[in-house]
C-alpha cells in the first residue's frame, strides 16, 4: 500500500513537471523508485491556443467597441457629433527594427476595399487612407480623410490613434460605415516602403461591425 502511495505521488509530480515544458520518467526497481526529469522536445510541447475576441462593446468604457487577436488590438467608437469614427490601435511585441505595415479595412473583398494603412518606417509612424481595385497594391485616396491623432512605440508596443469619417462622397474609394458593415482586421505585420506595401502575411480577419452599438 505504501508503495502505491509513493508511486501515485511521483506520478502527480510528473504531471506538474510536464506542464512546465519538461517530462518525467519514473522507474520502480524493487522497493525503490527513481524519477528522472529532462527537457521535453518542442514537437511534444503542449500547444497553447490563442483566444480570439470578436468585435464587442466594453462595458467599462461606455460604447467603445474592440477587436483583438494575438498581438493586435483595435478599439473604436463613432462620435455622433462629428460623424467620425475614432480608432485606437495597439500592437504588442512590435519589431521596431523592420519597416512594416498593419491596419484595418472595410468591405467584403479586395475589389473596392477601403483601407487605413499604418506604416512604420524607420521608427516613423505614417497613416494613410487607401483603396484597392483587386489583388494588387493599395492606392492612396485622392482625398486623405483619415487624420492621425497620435502615435508612439514604447516598450515594444505600437500605439496609433486616428479618425475617419463614417461616410464621404468619394465613391469607389471610401466605404460608408453606417449600420452594420464588414470590416477586415489586418492582424499580421508585412514589409512596407513609403510607396508600397507587400501582401499581407496573414489573411485579415473579417467581422461584421455595427457602429450603432459603438456610438457616443
Amino acid at each position: 500500500m505504501f508503495k502505491l502511495i509513493v508511486v501515485f505521488s511521483l506520478l502527480a509530480l510528473a504531471v506538474n513537471v510536464y506542464g512546465e515544458n519538461h517530462e518525467a520518467t519514473i522507474n520502480v526497481v524493487g522497493r525503490h523508485s527513481m524519477m528522472t526529469v529532462h527537457d521535453m522536445p518542442r514537437s511534444r510541447m503542449p500547444v497553447h491556443h490563442v483566444r480570439r475576441e470578436t468585435p464587442r462593446r466594453r462595458k467599462s468604457d461606455g460604447n467603445v467597441c474592440s477587436f483583438s487577436d494575438m498581438d493586435y488590438k483595435l478599439q473604436f467608437f463613432l462620435d455622433s457629433k462629428t460623424g467620425r469614427v475614432h480608432f485606437d490601435l495597439t500592437y504588442n511585441n512590435f519589431p521596431q527594427q523592420y519597416d512594416v505595415w498593419t491596419g484595418v479595412a472595410f468591405g467584403n473583398s479586395m475589389f473596392g476595399l477601403d483601407a487605413v494603412i499604418v506604416r512604420v518606417l524607420g521608427g516613423r509612424i505614417i497613416v494613410t487612407d487607401e483603396f484597392t481595385r483587386g489583388y494588387g497594391p493599395s492606392i492612396p485616396d485622392s482625398v486623405q480623410d483619415v487624420k492621425m491623432i497620435g502615435g508612439s512605440i514604447q516598450n515594444g508596443v505600437l500605439r496609433v490613434q486616428f479618425t475617419k469619417p463614417v461616410e464621404t462622397n468619394q465613391r469607389g474609394q471610401d466605404a460608408a460605415l453606417n449600420g452594420c458593415t464588414p470590416w477586415q482586421f489586418v492582424t499580421g505585420l508585412s514589409l512596407a516602403s513609403p510607396s508600397h506595401v507587400s501582401k499581407h502575411t496573414r489573411f485579415p480577419i473579417r467581422q461584421e461591425v455595427c457602429l450603432d452599438k459603438c456610438t457616443q
